[in-house]
């Protein structure tokens, strides 16, 4: 069994990453800055950290259509469809993700999770993946709290090329890991209970029709905290 001051793995969305504390703080506070500003141009638009919503209603726009439809037709500029298809495409990785902890051994839930990851961060999701099954763990499909995402930083362009977008996040990692079978009478044996606050950089690139995270640094981690403390 693992011994009790092991301190477990899963934790955050690339937890490898971050256990082996390959975390260049540094260099994504450095990358947030220069997004979000470039000489003399404003700011790049933040969200409160309490709200989950990323894109603003206030960049749609309603254009009239012929009086014999009846009704208007609310057209998205391209900014706001490219952030929210990365939002959805970021929130059903982790959603995925979180699905495979509770079974490793299903590889049609490893494989699935693994689309939204590529780079560094594929790797360190397979060497998660992998340690759960060298362990015997698993997560709870009961969290202790609600496993919440919040966007902080929309997702924004970083170059011309339109190829890489970055966003802020922070999540909240509610889950339970367990040992399998450890415990008396082959009971599961709690490992980490701990509810975790993470705040981290994000990169993602289109692949297959998909933005996979292929990129992320960790800005902050708090122990037992519901929400990332403001900045």
């Amino acid at each position: 069994s693992v011994p009790p001051t092991s301190v477990v793995v899963k934790k955050g969305y690339h937890p490898a990453m971050r256990r082996r504390g390959v975390v260049l703080v540094a260099a994504i506070v450095s990358a947030l800055a220069a997004c979000s500003s470039s000489g003399d141009a404003d700011p790049a638009p933040t969200t409160d950290p309490s709200t989950t919503v990323a894109v603003s209603e206030s960049r749609a726009t309603t254009t009239a259509v012929p009086a014999t439809t009846g009704a208007p037709t609310t057209t998205l500029d391209p900014a706001t469809t490219l952030a929210a298809e990365v939002e959805a495409d970021y929130r059903e990785g982790i959603e995925l993700y979180n699905r495979a902890l509770m079974d490793v051994s299903d590889s049609d839930a490893t494989d699935q999770a693994l689309r939204f990851v590529d780079g560094s961060s594929k790797r360190a999701v397979e060497a998660t993946f992998q340690e759960f099954r060298d362990r015997n763990l698993r997560i709870l499909a009961d969290p202790r709290g609600p496993p919440t995402i919040t966007i902080e930083m929309e997702p924004m362009l970083v170059d011309d090329s339109n190829e890489i977008v970055e966003l802020r996040a922070c999540e909240i990692d509610p889950w339970v890991v367990v040992e399998i079978g450890a415990g008396p009478d082959g009971v599961d044996a709690i490992v980490d209970d701990g509810v975790y606050a993470y705040r981290s950089g994000i990169r993602l690139r289109e692949v297959g029709g998909v933005w996979v995270v292929f990129e992320s640094l960790q800005i902050g981690q708090w122990t037992g905290l519901q929400e990332c403390p403001p900045e």
